[in-house]
C-alpha cells in the first residue's frame, strides 16, 4: 500500500498500513480523530525532534506527516513519520491487508495487547498495523525500533 504525497512532500511515496485496535467497549474506536497527535507524543516515543507537521483530512480519514530528525532523505525529499487514521475499515479488510503483506514476503510480528489485532511489518522502516472497532491506524516511522513504534501505537489508541 503506498501513497504519493502532494504539496511540500511531493514526490515521496510512503508505504504503511496500520490498524489500531484494543479491547474497548462496543462502538469504541470507530471515529477518526479530529486532529493529529501532538508533536511531543511523536518526539518522546521515537526520541526525535519534530520540525513540521502536515496533514490531510478527508471523509473518514486523517493523514498526519511529521518531518523529524530521523527522516530518511531521497534527493531533496524527506520520508516523514506518518500517522494515518481511516474508518470504516472492516475486520475482513484488515485481514486482507495482512495476507497481502505475507504474499509479498514481508516478515510480520504479531503484537498482543494492542487493539483487536496488531502486527508489525519488519523492513528498513517498521510499519505498525492495528485494528480497533472500525478504526484503522497506519503508522510508519523511519529508523524507529519495533519497541518504539509499538509504544507509540499504544499512546495513539483513541
Amino acid at each position: 500500500m503506498g501513497a504519493l504525497l502532494r504539496g511540500p512532500l511531493a514526490g515521496v511515496t510512503v508505504f504503511a498500513a496500520i490498524s489500531l485496535g484494543a479491547a474497548l467497549p462496543a462502538g469504541a474506536g470507530s471515529r477518526v480523530p479530529a486532529t493529529c497527535p501532538i508533536r511531543s507524543i511523536i518526539a518522546s516515543h521515537l526520541g526525535v525532534k519534530v520540525s513540521k507537521v502536515h496533514y490531510v483530512k478527508g471523509p473518514g480519514s486523517l493523514d498526519c506527516f511529521y518531518e523529524t530528525s530521523a527522516g530518511i532523505y531521497q534527493g531533496k525529499e524527506v520520508i516523514p513519520t506518518e500517522v494515518r487514521y481511516a474508518s470504516p475499515i472492516s475486520t475482513s479488510t484488515f485481514t486482507l491487508m495482512k495476507s497481502n503483506n505475507v504474499s509479498h514476503g514481508v516478515v510480520l510480528v504479531n503484537i498482543s495487547h494492542l487493539g483487536n489485532a496488531a502486527y508489525v511489518a519488519i523492513g528498513s522502516t517498521p510499519w505498525l498495523y492495528v485494528h480497533i472497532g472500525t478504526l484503522q491506524l497506519i503508522l510508519i516511522a523511519p529508523k524507529a525500533s519495533v519497541g518504539a513504534i509499538v509504544g507509540l501505537g499504544h499512546s495513539l489508541i483513541p
